[in-house]
């Protein structure tokens, strides 16, 4: 039997960056059964759930149990370049799995969020609709493809959301770049940001209640980007301006300046009008970022 009158979400990843920012802003209307794998959460009305999503056999065993009313799947081996250099180690999690939790809700007859991403596709154009063609030119978009595709044969009602560039603040065991940039902009330290890719950058705060909004509004698929076409050096500008600073030690680099194993697309930018008429109301960056700064960070 459940024991509370809100609906039940279970979230994945809920230790991880964008888990944070979503038990954030669902508490209030939701049991909150979080699934972590490595690290814990401490927070006062979350049931916390302690396994490897990878032991289906588990996860089914939870899913039933907990009886939830909708799932968020958030986990996954975000890391590009792991992914790259260790394409099936990887594939397990962000592919098989998420393709099995939607079987598992299919069964269930309940609303599920996939979180996919807009390294989707291959940066050549920007301004991406849903419609346009997906051509990722690195695994890990390779892999979301694969998640997808499988997510809508599995339960065509499961909501795909490919969200962007993400900033904002986070839990313990979360990796972010955005708090490790905020300490150098502070410390005035050196930094190189790049110029040269593009995204539809979002912060935290609005993906989750984006993402809140897909379980009860959204079937199919839809995208969470950002107002803005931004890069990273522009947000850095945008973070030390929040924080005060007005002349940071930030210079203007690009991708071909930092070899890494995993290729990055150019222009990546989406096209979010589908998912704000279905009433996703993403914040301006700017306008994000002091409101983190001036929630203590």
């Amino acid at each position: 039997m459940k024991a509370s009158l809100k609906p039940r979400l279970l979230l994945t990843g809920a230790s991880g960056f964008l888990g944070h920012n979503i038990i954030q802003q669902a508490q209030q209307h939701y049991q909150i059964i979080g699934i972590v794998h490595k690290h814990t959460v401490n927070l006062s009305g979350l049931q916390l759930v302690q396994m490897d999503i990878t032991d289906h056999i588990a996860l089914r065993n939870i899913v039933r149990e907990v009886q939830a009313d909708a799932i968020i799947h958030t986990a996954a081996i975000g890391d590009i370049n792991r992914c790259e250099q260790f394409p099936a180690e990887t594939e397990i999690l962000n592919v098989s799995t998420s393709i099995y939790l939607a079987k598992l809700a299919a069964e269930m007859q309940i609303p599920y969020v996939f979180t996919s991403t807009d390294l989707v596709f291959d940066g050549e154009k920007g301004g991406y609709h849903e419609t346009d063609a997906v051509n990722p030119i690195n695994h890990y978009g390779e892999q979301k493809v694969k998640a997808e595709e499988g997510i809508r044969i599995a339960y065509p009602r499961a909501a795909i959301c490919r969200m962007p560039l993400m900033f904002g603040a986070g839990g313990a065991g979360s990796k972010n770049f955005f708090l490790p940039l905020l300490q150098k902009i502070r410390a005035n330290d050196e930094i190189g940001l790049f110029t040269d890719e593009y995204r539809s950058a979002l912060g935290a705060i609005s993906a989750a209640k984006g993402l809140l909004k897909a379980v009860s509004a959204f079937n199919g698929t839809y995208h969470l980007g950002g107002p803005d076409k931004t890069n990273r050096y522009t947000l850095g500008k945008l973070m030390a301006q929040a924080a005060g600073i007005t002349q940071p030690n930030i210079k203007a680099i690009q991708q071909a300046d930092v070899p890494m194993p995993a290729p990055r697309p150019k222009d990546v930018t989406l096209d979010s009008s589908k998912a704000i008429a279905a009433g996703f109301v993403p914040m301006q960056n700017q306008a994000e970022i002091e409101l983190i700064l001036r929630s203590g960070m």
